[in-house]
């Protein structure tokens, strides 16, 4: 009897040590697994017009927003909590900066819609920064920065 009640008190102990949420690889490819569904769907082609500008806007918002709130759902590492909230942070910033440049687009003020590229742009470095650091290939990573 002392065997079983001692093999049972393993198999608790092991069972209560496990890790909260998945592993930092799991996590990371499960993201970065939805990353590149919506970029197989995300528009290609910037912008020459005000006019392209105004669609192409409303398709990254829409496109951003839909992964960000499948993103958002993933189960994430407890070590990786803070870097995961801060990348969803840059992401919410970036998308509202596409929606005032939309604005912008949809009144012709380039200066303004330029302004706000040079913005994006440097919250997007920022975010593929903490891509990094939460281990991901492809999400906030840049075409030419992809593993």
């Amino acid at each position: 009897m002392i065997l079983p009640a001692a093999a049972l008190a393993g198999a608790v102990a092991v069972g209560g040590c496990g890790s909260s949420g998945p592993s930092r690889e799991e996590f990371a490819k499960r993201a970065d697994a939805l990353c590149m569904q919506a970029d197989r769907h995300a528009p290609q082609t910037a912008p020459r017009t005000a006019k392209e500008a105004v669609r192409y806007t409303r398709q990254q918002i829409d496109s951003r927003a839909a992964l960000d709130a499948k993103l958002r759902k993933l189960a994430v590492p407890s070590s990786e909590k803070s870097d995961f909230a801060a990348f969803n942070a840059d992401t919410a910033r970036m998308i509202g900066l596409l929606k005032q440049q939309n604005a912008a687009a949809r009144n012709s003020d380039e200066s303004g819609y330029d302004r706000l590229q040079l913005r994006f742009t440097t919250t997007a470095e920022q975010r593929e920064k903490t891509a990094i650091e939460l281990g991901l290939g492809v999400c906030g990573r840049g075409v030419t920065g992809r593993k």
